[in-house]
């Protein structure tokens, strides 16, 4: 335990994977990269698709302005919860959290379609948060094994797989709301009908690159030394999550996601109820406003890996922050062009 951090291992399964020639002149991403920045991006899109698909609907169950919120806020509470425990065993692992999160999320869709019960639509959004957990640090464990030593590469390929998110939350408040208009089960088998195609490319790249399903562990070794080698890579796992907490970098980046999520969260909760109970809305026209305010979010998920390499990433995340503060800080206000302003900001 008492050795550096930077000597803590991350997977042996890493060393498996292409090298990248230490001088990269050309900022283009290898095509050996480019399945599993697909697999990342399309279970991400997944994951964002079914969290934001909620925003028209779940106001139209009738329940009040604060079980909304405690319905929307089942699925962060759990993955809060289930984050750590998840962490514990996804470095020890390649694809296959990615794969598990993806069917429980499609079990959970099933959940929502069959039945309108507040109290089966609260469980199923919270098993929808645990799976998360898993597809989210997993998508992105392997989107970062593929790029060791390459920092520049790897900002270019997680602002690809970052637009995935961006992708989901902007498709999924309109899919639900044009879905659901023509049938209240509709939004939802779609939903399952991606994340099906999701799991089958997952698991197509689980069998190529490491021949199926199998612990990450050392194939010149006994089974003796592999119990050993599990345990030794739990405790590394929380001797890293310790450091990483202890971290003032880390815990800026913690604080900043926080703020930003948390902006999120209060828009999902009530801008739903507000624009119904304000303007009039539909359950469509909530879903299709939120592809307007998304827009700047696709072309800013794109450009930021450019932008923090060239400005840094520390002048990035402060604009991005004080951004976000203004235009919040817009609405509501009652008049709908002011609104518009202050959800494209957001």
């Amino acid at each position: 335990m008492d050795q550096p951090f930077d000597a803590i291992p991350v997977n042996d399964a890493a060393a498996t994977t292409p090298a990248i020639p230490k001088t990269t002149k050309n900022k283009s991403l290898p095509k050996f990269s480019y399945p599993s920045i697909t697999v990342a991006w399309t279970a991400l899109f997944c994951d964002y698709c079914l969290l934001t698909m909620a925003v028209p609907i779940f106001p139209q169950l009738g329940r009040s302005e604060s079980e909304t919120g405690l319905l929307f806020s089942m699925k962060a509470l759990l993955q809060v919860c289930s984050a750590p425990f998840v962490a514990r065993y996804v470095d020890s692992y390649e694809l296959e959290p990615v794969i598990l999160g993806l069917v429980i999320e499609a079990i959970s869709c099933l959940t929502f379609a069959f039945t309108e019960n507040y109290t089966w639509w609260c469980i199923a959004r919270a098993i929808s948060g645990i799976s998360s957990s898993a597809v989210i640090s997993s998508s992105f464990l392997h989107v970062q094994r593929q790029f060791v030593g390459q920092n520049e590469l790897l900002g270019h390929a997680m602002s690809i797989c970052a637009t995935g998110i961006i992708s989901g939350v902007t498709m999924g408040p309109p899919l639900g709301g044009l879905l659901y208009g023509i049938d209240k089960m509709l939004p939802f088998f779609v939903l399952i009908g991606f994340i099906i195609c999701a799991a089958i490319l997952a698991f197509r790249l689980q069998v190529k690159m490491y021949g199926g399903f199998a612990k990450a562990k050392n194939p010149n070794s006994n089974k003796t030394s592999d119990v050993v080698a599990v345990a030794e890579t739990s405790d590394m796992v929380w001797a890293r999550a310790k450091k990483l907490l202890a971290d003032k970098h880390i815990m800026c980046c913690l604080v900043a996601l926080f703020c930003a999520n948390a902006a999120i969260a209060c828009l999902e909760s009530t801008f739903g109820h507000y624009m119904m109970d304000t303007f009039d809305f539909s359950v469509a026209d909530v879903g299709l406003l939120y592809v307007i305010g998304a827009i700047p979010s696709v072309i800013g998920s794109k450009i930021s890996g450019g932008l923090g390499n060239k400005h840094g990433r520390w002048v990035v995340i402060m604009a991005g922050m004080f951004m976000q503060g203004a235009f919040f800080a817009l609405g509501p206000k009652d008049n709908f062009p002011v609104e518009l302003v202050s959800l494209i900001g957001e």
